[in-house]
């Protein structure tokens, strides 16, 4: 019985050794360059816009119309980011 269970043990970690020699997919390597060419970066422009939504349901009456008033304001707000950012040779930010 122990000869069994160190043969299926061993097998275990022979499939786990395996599969994390397995390596990367097109894909992940392709995001894996990416990733490493982001450090090469001189200049940078970037724009983000967040929007929010809210709701809620269920709650009493009067609690639903508080509820619905502050969702109107919630749901019409925007933030909107701009990023500029310049390095130099020495990945100083010289500008930002």
């Amino acid at each position: 019985m122990k000869s069994v269970s160190k043969i299926i043990a061993l097998a275990v970690l022979a499939l786990v050794l395996l599969s994390a020699f397995a390596g990367c997919s097109s894909d992940e390597i392709t995001l894996y360059n990416a990733i490493q060419k982001t450090g090469k970066i001189k200049s940078m422009d970037s724009q983000t816009d967040v929007a929010f939504l809210f709701s809620a349901w269920g709650f009493p009456e009067d609690q639903q119309k508080q509820l619905n008033e502050i969702a109107t304001y919630i749901n019409s707000l925007k933030l909107s980011m701009d990023q500029k950012v310049v390095k130099d040779d020495n990945n100083a930010v010289a500008k930002s």
